[in-house]
């Protein structure tokens, strides 16, 4: 299955060699989600690992996760996380590195 390209219950449950129902009741079942909010949830997390460690605009990490709609993203966002993406960013971002200057390191030895 392609990242890209829309995955449906039907898909799926033809790969497994299930009738869409079967699959969604024991997805449900196994996950206590049903797909859609599986996928958003995996699409939302790594939304956030993207905000935490990278400098991409929040435009481009809503696109690159899958959302084409990148208000939709922000919405879907703020209700799984109780924040929306820039909060997150400002609250949970890796500092930036310090630059490592060859005179800093032989200052420091």
């Amino acid at each position: 299955m392609q990242r890209n390209r829309a995955v449906s219950v039907a898909d799926i449950a033809c790969h497994a060699g299930l009738e869409p129902r079967t699959l969604l009741r024991r997805f449900v079942r196994a996950t206590g989600m049903k797909p859609t909010e599986y996928q958003q949830r995996l699409r939302i997390s790594r939304a956030r690992e993207m905000l935490e460690f990278s400098r991409q605009s929040v435009d481009v990490i809503a696109t690159s996760v899958g959302y084409h709609d990148v208000r939709g993203f922000r919405r879907v966002f703020h209700a799984i996380v109780g924040l929306t993406p820039s909060e997150y960013r400002r609250r949970f971002s890796a500092p930036p590195q310090a630059a490592v200057t060859p005179h800093a390191l032989t200052t420091s030895i």
